[in-house]
């Protein structure tokens, strides 16, 4: 399972998208300053995340998120998933993260 998930950087407000096979590893590297594009924008909280079924699928769906716009996205996110879809891809961390 690939996952695309979605931070949002507590420091300036901003976004960052990307893709994995563990997004919770991820978040922890990230906010670990361990990842060269984000490591002056920590912290970071995960606000979305998405499962696919192959890399070539979330990829895809990462660079629609980007292209269209992560603010936008997030609205029509929220406007066109359920209540169920929602509580399924609001990122919470698992204990320990």
């Amino acid at each position: 399972m690939i996952y695309v998930y979605i931070l949002k950087s507590e420091k300036d407000q901003g976004y960052y998208v990307g893709h994995s096979s563990d997004p919770w590893k991820r978040l922890r590297e990230h906010n670990s300053q361990r990842t060269f594009s984000t490591k002056g924008r920590i912290p970071f909280q995960m606000i979305f995340c998405e499962p696919f079924v192959n890399r070539d699928t979330a990829i895809s769906h990462e660079r629609k998120i980007k292209n269209q716009g992560v603010r936008r996205f997030l609205n029509k996110a929220n406007a066109s998933y359920s209540d169920e879809e929602k509580d399924l891809m609001r990122a919470e961390a698992p204990t320990g993260v």
